[in-house]
């Protein structure tokens, strides 16, 4: 899978494979952190409005 293509990237040294999956990965969690973020503010309707 992708841990067993970064891991054969590392060993022969191929940056641009590496950085690429990395950033991949990196921006398929902040995604998936904002749905989440977002989802809980249309189904928890106690937290829809931020309190000072």
């Amino acid at each position: 899978g992708i841990g067993q293509q970064v891991f054969q990237s590392i060993q022969l040294q191929e940056g641009p494979v590496v950085v690429g999956v990395v950033t991949l990965l990196v921006m398929v969690f902040i995604a998936a952190n904002l749905a989440v973020d977002l989802l809980y503010g249309v189904l928890d309707p106690r937290i829809r409005r931020a309190r000072a």
